[in-house]
């Protein structure tokens, strides 16, 4: 089954963040090919149009249900570090319709 989920960072994250990345990253690539299927930060957009600055995480998982991927995320160094509200975390099943690799 197909989980979307969506992991908005604690206010003022963003340094943090910043500095965990590669290790979050990193992690990140150590499942399965089949278990992480996208994921990256939702961004704010700024007053001049652009959008760089992340607000949090979306990704989509393929697992057998979303304690599975909920379990994983609480080991992920976002969460253990601080970064991720959890408080304001949310979890969908989810039917892909589109997906083009990048």
């Amino acid at each position: 089954h197909e989980w979307i989920v969506i992991l908005p960072d604690h206010e003022g994250a963003l340094e943090l963040r910043r500095k965990l990345r590669p290790q979050h990253l990193a992690n990140l690539c150590t499942y399965p090919d089949d278990f992480w299927l996208w994921g990256g930060p939702f961004l704010r957009e700024r007053s001049n149009g652009e959008f760089n600055e992340p607000l949090g995480s979306m990704l989509l998982a393929w697992a057998e249900s979303p304690d599975k991927v909920l379990d994983e995320l609480k080991k992920d160094v976002y969460t253990t570090e601080g970064v991720w509200d959890w408080t304001k975390a949310q979890i969908f099943p989810f039917k892909s319709t589109l997906r083009i690799g990048m």
